[in-house]
């Protein structure tokens, strides 16, 4: 199983709480992959440094996240996210143009 874990309000509310999921899920065979919105600035790779080390970045660049999990390589099962329903995760992704409630 893959999950797509977002960074900010998501994993930064307990990074402590999230490295021991990551750690139960890593030993379970199971991969979590972090989905930010963010762009990949130098301040972006600064402050995601928190993470684990081993731990896959996609950054988004205010994309959709699940397009670009997709491009990056990704078919993510399972999403966590603060704001699942955003336009950030839906936007321009196929389950977006089934059925948004933002519009």
């Amino acid at each position: 199983m893959i999950l797509g874990l977002d960074f900010d309000n998501t994993y930064t509310l307990d990074p402590t709480f999230w490295q021991k999921i990551y750690d139960l899920a890593k030993a379970s065979g199971h991969q979590i992959i972090c989905v930010t919105w963010r762009f990949g600035t130098q301040k972006d790779k600064e402050d995601l440094k928190i993470l684990p080390p081993d731990m896959s970045i996609v950054f988004a660049g205010g994309r959709s996240k699940i397009r670009m999990a997709k491009k990056a390589g990704y078919k993510i099962d399972v999403w966590v996210d603060n704001f699942p329903l955003s336009e950030y995760l839906m936007k321009r992704s196929w389950l977006g143009k089934l059925w948004n409630p933002l519009r």
